[in-house]
C-alpha cells in the first residue's frame, strides 16, 4: 500500500489531502459454481439436482474433496444413465471451473447422451 498527499490550491485557500491507493492484486477462486438448467418432467429433473446436491456436499464434508462443473455433469450422465426410461430430463451444466480455472459448459440429455 502506498501513500501520498495531494495538495490542492485556490485562490481562497490550500487544501492538502492524504490518499491511500492499493496495488492491484490477482485473486484465484478456489471454488467452482455451476448452474444445472433443467429441462423436462419438474419432479424428475429436482429429484436429479437434489441428488448431486448431496453427492457434491458429502463428498466436500467426508474428502474435502471440492465439487467441480466436470464433475457435476458426470453425475448428471450418471444419474440419467442409471434410470434410463424412467426419467424424463436434460440438463445443461454450466460455471466457473477451479480446476480448469475456466468457464465450462457440458449438455446432458434424455439417457445421459
Amino acid at each position: 500500500i502506498e501513500n501520498a498527499a495531494i495538495t490542492t490550491t485556490t485562490p481562497t485557500k490550500t487544501t492538502t489531502t492524504k490518499t491511500t491507493t492499493a496495488k492491484p492484486t490477482t485473486m484465484m477462486n478456489e471454488y467452482s459454481t455451476c448452474v444445472i438448467c433443467r429441462s423436462g418432467s419438474a419432479a424428475d429433473t429436482q429429484a436429479l439436482a437434489s441428488a448431486v446436491r448431496t453427492d457434491i456436499v458429502s463428498r466436500q464434508l467426508l474428502h474435502d474433496v471440492r465439487g467441480t462443473v466436470t464433475h457435476v455433469a458426470s453425475l448428471c450422465r450418471t444419474l440419467l444413465v442409471q434410470n434410463d426410461g424412467r426419467l424424463s430430463a436434460s440438463l445443461i451444466c454450466a460455471g466457473y471451473d477451479h480446476a480448469r480455472r475456466s468457464g465450462a459448459l457440458y449438455g446432458v440429455s434424455g439417457g445421459g447422451t
